[in-house]
């Protein structure tokens, strides 16, 4: 293992650092001869993968970026779901905007019910908005997503959402390992509050002090939840995606 080092950019994730260092692969700042080059940021991808020497390999697939994004994950699932409508019902009924700006509108009398809306690169919960049926709501032209507001499964009467930690190794064949610890994110405040914190699930929203250890299991235990059927259709739509 020591005869392999790795080029590291200059800002990259403690973990990392602390995960080769454990590993005892030595790396450095822009190594042009380390054979593993690692990225923590996908911005610098398309200039890395130019500049690759033949013996090099990293972290990052080509154009992953794309179903890291929420418009272009919503676009390409959207191409793809008439081909397979059986298989893509993963996802809410999405309107990608500001293209669909006037379809949305009529959405939300024509269906009464809400829509949560994100900005396309946002991130810690940073623009995002729930739109209410009737409220007269006028889009603009930020690049956005407004994806079908599906009421949660509440445990202690809270919303919360999973967090599931997915390693794509190799694409022929497809090669994908996925965490089964993860992380449940729950938010500060019961359901039916009708605010930001009963709504929106982000950590850099909530403030919240309440732990749950195992969620999977008391899913299981308390509430009659078939966890094994959850974790497969987890599974189907992360390789479907």
């Amino acid at each position: 293992m020591n005869t392999i080092r790795c080029s590291l950019p200059e800002h990259c994730f403690p973990s990392v650092r602390e995960a080769f260092n454990s590993v005892k692969i030595p790396f450095i700042e822009d190594d042009e001869t380390a054979i593993l080059v690692w990225l923590d940021s996908l911005k610098e991808g398309d200039k890395v993968f130019q500049n690759l020497k033949p013996f090099q390999v990293i972290n990052r697939i080509p154009n992953m970026n794309v179903i890291t994004r929420k418009a272009p994950l919503a676009r390409i699932i959207q191409r793809i779901s008439p081909y397979f409508p059986s298989l893509f019902k993963f996802m809410p009924k999405s309107y990608i905007l500001p293209f669909k700006n006037t379809q949305l509108v009529n959405a939300l009398e024509r269906e009464q019910c809400k829509y949560i809306i994100k900005p396309d690169s946002g991130s810690l919960g940073q623009g995002i908005f729930i739109v209410q049926p009737n409220k007269g709501y006028l889009p603009d032209d930020t690049m956005a997503v407004a994806q079908k507001y599906i009421d949660s499964y509440l445990i202690d009467d809270t919303k919360f959402d999973l967090r599931i930690y997915a390693l794509v190794t190799n694409v022929n064949p497809l090669t994908i390992y996925v965490y089964r610890g993860g992380l449940a994110r729950f938010c500060c405040e019961k359901h039916g509050s009708n605010t930001i914190y009963s709504e929106l699930t982000n950590v850099a929203i909530n403030h919240n002090s309440k732990l749950i250890v195992d969620v999977f299991k008391r899913m299981h235990d308390e509430f009659g939840i078939d966890t094994d059927k959850l974790w497969k259709r987890i599974d189907e739509s992360i390789g479907l995606t």
